[in-house]
């Protein structure tokens, strides 16, 4: 039922829902006649009818405005719905939401705001999310609209529409809205790597036995004696002593090549025997090595003499005959057995 109450010439409208819709009279000026139509069932919708913002904001006389406020009549259990409020108002007005809106038995899940101008006139439309989580016909709580206008701030009041807030179970399905029993559990494929580590192991075992069998097939090294254990020095400068005679030398013209080679056998023999390296010495290092150390069958002085006729043949270019060359050899020959001889534990000193 629509109620009208004159302010200053002007009506103002209070709106109060009957059966989910109220209406209310339209302001006029003063003389003019009030219309007012009698309240309808219908939608959840609120309509403010007009509100003459002079007499009830204190701002300038002539200052209409008037409101709607719209819902669907029912809405599901916890799923958002719209509520849309648009209020008309003079040029200049600015209209906003309070920053803490009580609606109730609903929460705002999200807003939405736009300016239409019209003329002198502005159109300013919020487009709320509200959410319900109570069943039943629950109304929308008053929402106080903030109104900055030239004469000073105030509030504008938005009665809320009722809806019928309803289950996710539809009441009129019946015996097909009953709860079912809990499902069994559905098998997922799901990604595995089984099968690719399976195929890297076999080829891993394949390759494994590959080579343990072509390590079974390679031929085995034949078996090699060991070398035979070195001959002592006195038996390898004999031979080597030997081997020189049996080359003939002198009757080749080679008597040089042959004191060389004396030298160097009786050389590497006392090296190895009395232990010094003997080979790149000279005469007098050599002499001078051997005066330093014991050497039990060797005379000193003969070898001396020895090495003093080899370098002349040698440097000197002096030229020996085969007897000169033969008694060389043998004199060699004598000086590796005396050596050997007292070289041995019992020997001669």
């Amino acid at each position: 039922m629509a109620l009208a109450l004159l302010f200053g010439g002007a009506a103002l409208a209070r709106p109060h829902a009957h059966g989910g819709r109220a209406r209310s009279a339209v302001a006029t000026p003063p003389g003019a006649s009030i219309g007012g139509g009698g309240a309808t069932d219908g939608g959840a919708t609120t309509d403010g009818g007009a509100l003459d913002g002079g007499a009830l904001d204190g701002g300038a006389a002539g200052s209409v405005r008037s409101f709607t406020a719209e819902a669907p009549p029912q809405a599901t259990f916890g799923e958002a719905f719209p509520y849309t409020i648009r209020v008309t108002h003079p040029k200049g007005e600015v209209i906003a939401l309070p920053r803490a809106p009580d609606l109730g038995d609903f929460d705002l899940d999200g807003a939405d705001k736009q300016e239409l101008p019209n003329g002198q006139q502005v159109t300013t439309v919020f487009a709320l999310k509200l959410r319900a989580w109570t069943v039943g016909k629950k109304a929308i709580g008053d929402l106080e609209l903030e109104v900055q206008a030239p004469g000073g701030a105030t509030q504008l009041t938005v009665p809320g529409p009722t809806v019928e807030v309803r289950g996710t179970l539809d009441p009129d399905a019946g015996e097909a809205s009953a709860l079912r029993d809990i499902a069994p559990p559905v098998e997922l494929p799901v990604r595995t790597y089984r099968v690719l580590w399976g195929i890297l192991a076999a080829l891993g075992l394949g390759a494994l036995a590959y080579a343990v069998v072509r390590q079974l097939k390679k031929p085995r090294p034949a078996h090699v004696a060991p070398p035979p254990p070195a001959e002592p020095a006195h038996v390898r400068a004999r031979k080597a002593l030997e081997a020189l005679l049996a080359l003939d030398l002198p009757g080749k013209g080679r008597q040089r090549e042959l004191y060389f080679q004396i030298s160097e056998i009786t050389r590497r023999y006392l090296g190895e025997t009395y232990g010094f390296s003997a080979i790149d010495l000279t005469t007098h290092e050599l002499l001078s090595a051997l005066r330093k150390r014991p050497t039990p069958g060797l005379d000193i002085a003969a070898f001396a003499r020895t090495c003093t006729d080899a370098d002349l043949v040698k440097f000197a270019k002096l030229q020996p005959d085969a007897d000169d060359c033969k008694a060389a050899i043998d004199a060699a020959l004598a000086l590796v057995a005396t050596v050997h001889r007292a070289s041995q534990p019992g020997g001669p000193a």
